[in-house]
């Protein structure tokens, strides 16, 4: 009886009904060794828990720890709990200007409290553009907002709070000066210009290539011709090509297909780029397209 009664409860007893005091404490000093180094740990568990909500508290925006020193941000709403570290906060305003979770507002005195002057300016005149549809004061130190033209027609208006001119077109809105040209005009104007120049060289190249086709027809010159050839890819070619050894851009405004470059005397083919290998209206690279037996002739004429 008393063995079975230790391999089922884990203590001795003797044959008795009530143990002694002797076996009572045996038994609470066995357990106690046992057991105490748990209640150590979950002991330093819980003071080290009470430790950290002592010195730090959470984020519930990024659940990040942060120091006691470092301040907590609420919105002052009773329908918003939650609490901000700075940098979301501010994450928050430029988000959507509201709480991530319940959408709670963000009035302007929390976004003054988190922003620097000029941060927060330009957050109230971006706040007042979007709620009466006009433009932003272009002065960095002004609230105020400038009405917005009906048109698309350049012209200066006045801010509401500073009268500084403005420009009013919601695509600009940049400070009024005398002579003033919109950004996205002049960028217009400079691709029809650049559309223009294209036309003009594409136009001056169908020339070339029609005057090109006429000299064939009138036994001017012959397609196998590899002077004709090297004139007729001089013409139409880019006029500035770089030069082989050194990469200085040179252009080439007439004559034969050599150059030769005084800075870093180097003699090169101005078609190819290759260099000991073309002679004066003589290309390599052109040569080896003609047929085999318009190779060896040489036709030097003038361009």
């Amino acid at each position: 009886m008393k063995e079975e009664w230790t391999r089922m409860f884990g203590f001795s007893c003797s044959q008795r009904a009530t143990p002694t005091f002797e076996e009572v404490e045996i038994d609470s000093e066995s357990c106690s060794e046992v057991d105490f180094p748990n209640r150590l740990q979950i002991a330093d568990e819980e003071m080290l828990s009470e430790m950290v909500h002592a010195r730090y508290w959470e984020c519930d925006i990024c659940f990040e720890m942060h120091q006691k020193k470092d301040p907590v941000w609420s919105l002052g709403d009773e329908r918003c709990v939650h609490s901000f570290c700075t940098r979301c906060l501010r994450e928050s305003i430029r988000w959507g200007v509201r709480c991530p979770y319940d959408d709670t507002p963000i009035s302007n005195l929390c976004a003054c409290g988190v922003m620097a002057a000029g941060e927060f300016i330009h957050h109230v005149k971006r706040m007042r553009a979007l709620e009466t549809g006009n433009i932003m004061c272009s002065s960095e130190d002004c609230v105020g907002v400038v009405p917005a033209a009906l048109d698309d027609l350049p012209q200066p208006v006045a801010c509401q709070v500073c009268s500084k001119q403005n420009c009013a077109r919601r695509t600009c809105g940049v400070p009024w000066t005398e002579g003033h040209r919109c950004w996205d005009v002049v960028a217009r104007e400079q691709q029809q210009e650049a559309e223009r120049i294209e036309r003009m060289e594409e136009l001056r190249r169908e020339e070339r290539r029609a005057l090109a086709e006429w000299d064939m027809r009138h036994g001017r010159a012959l397609p196998e011709d590899p002077t004709y050839i090297i004139q007729n890819r001089i013409a139409s070619g880019p006029k500035v090509q770089p030069c082989p050894t050194c990469g200085v851009m040179v252009e080439h405004n007439g004559g034969c297909n050599m150059m030769y470059h005084t800075s870093c005397r180097t003699k090169w083919c101005f078609i190819c780029l290759g260099v000991g290998f073309c002679s004066d209206y003589r290309c390599r690279s052109v040569e080896s397209l003609l047929p085999q037996g318009s190779r060896n002739q040489s036709h030097i004429v003038d361009i």
